[in-house]
């Protein structure tokens, strides 16, 4: 663990920061449009550029959900939503900007930001949302933790979700029921899932496989609970069990986790490392200081020289490499970039599995 963090201490003095641009925050934009020759809503959002949503229209003086089949005319206005790049093209296409033009009539639509909290929401695409029944609304944004999201159809909303809804004003009361509204039930998650999916885990840890001519090999308590974590995540949720675990929660189980972590292998691992330094001497010490920052240095020279990665997205995978929580964290308060998180769970589980195999298979081998 403190090899790798020298590393990345040293790496960060030696080298300029190489960040990767974060991307532009989603923004609405109101445009009048010019002359749409009698085009339905329909066909004016199938020629949106992608990343752009429909989110309102105003005909006359009344602002108006987007129903598919109504025909626009020249001084119709519209409300997008979308990346500012996207919303500046379709800008170009259709008219000129009107600021204010429909956000400062909330008299038939408002738009109403609520928290997703309600087990039956959570784990459902946009696209398959149902709303109550007799409430016609949009969902226009999606607030996760510090990111506002895009309302893509197959986007699946999670427990925390603060979700953006255009909807008419009598309707507010049945879209907060629908959705949960809880701020304190995003805190909370379903022990019984949680509990099920160690118990998975666990199960799938045990099984022996047989490698030809090598012997057999099992994941153990680490990889598989890695591997059914992995497959449930993806699954979203299975009947009324849902896998997610609200973004608070999830943040103060990994906190406290590091600390008992940390404080397990600090109790557990200080007798044994005095023991085997004092009877060994530094050799071996030596040896397990080569490896690992052997791996580490070669990940950050390649990331840096080959591949010409960003050094946030750099020092995600750096600590991927080297499979420990601790690690991340310090990469973290380096370079304070969502992307070091993101790079270390992309490369985290393959690592993390892929060493328990060779690890095993190469017992196996010289065993034989």
């Amino acid at each position: 663990m403190i090899g790798p963090i020298l590393c990345f201490f040293a790496f960060s003095r030696l080298f300029q920061a190489r960040l990767a641009p974060a991307p532009a925050p989603l923004e609405a934009l109101e445009i009048t449009l010019g002359d749409p020759s009698g085009a339905t809503v329909a066909e004016i959002m199938a020629g949106l550029p992608p990343g752009v949503d429909l989110v309102a229209i105003r005909q006359g003086h009344t602002n108006k959900l987007p129903d598919p089949q109504a025909r626009l005319a020249a001084g119709d206005c519209v409300l997008l939503f979308g990346r500012p790049d996207a919303l500046e093209q379709a800008r170009l296409a259709l008219g000129h900007v009107d600021v204010g033009r429909i956000a400062k009539d909330r008299g038939a639509l408002d738009l109403v930001r609520l928290f997703v909290s309600r087990p039956a929401a959570v784990g459902t695409a946009i696209g398959e949302f149902v709303f109550p029944e007799g409430v016609v609304a949009k969902i226009a944004e999606v607030r996760r933790g510090d990111a506002v999201l895009y309302a893509a159809p197959d986007l699946v909303l999670e427990y925390g979700d603060r979700v953006g809804v255009i909807a008419p004003r009598e309707a507010i009361r049945s879209l907060q029921k629908q959705f949960g509204d809880s701020l304190k039930s995003t805190a909370e998650f379903s022990y019984v899932s949680v509990g099920l999916g160690m118990s998975l885990g666990v199960l799938i840890g045990l099984i022996s496989l047989p490698i030809p001519s090598v012997g057999s090999f099992s994941l153990g308590l680490a990889g598989g609970p890695l591997l059914v974590s992995l497959l449930l995540g993806r699954l979203g949720r299975t009947g009324p069990l849902s896998w997610h675990i609200p973004l608070a929660a999830n943040l103060t189980l990994r906190n406290f986790g590091l600390t008992l972590f940390l404080a397990a292998v600090g109790l557990g691992a200080g007798a044994p490392f005095v023991a085997t330094v004092s009877q060994t001497g530094l050799a071996w010490l030596a040896v397990g200081a080569a490896i690992v920052l052997g791996a580490i240095v070669s990940v950050l020279l390649l990331g840096h020289y080959l591949f010409r990665m960003s050094t946030d997205d750099l020092f995600g995978v750096a600590s991927g490499t080297a499979g420990n929580p601790a690690i991340l964290v310090y990469a973290n308060r380096v370079l304070p970039s969502d992307r070091v998180d993101v790079a270390y769970a992309t490369i985290f589980p393959s690592m993390t599995i892929l060493k328990i195999v060779v690890v095993q298979v190469t017992i196996g081998v010289l065993a034989g």
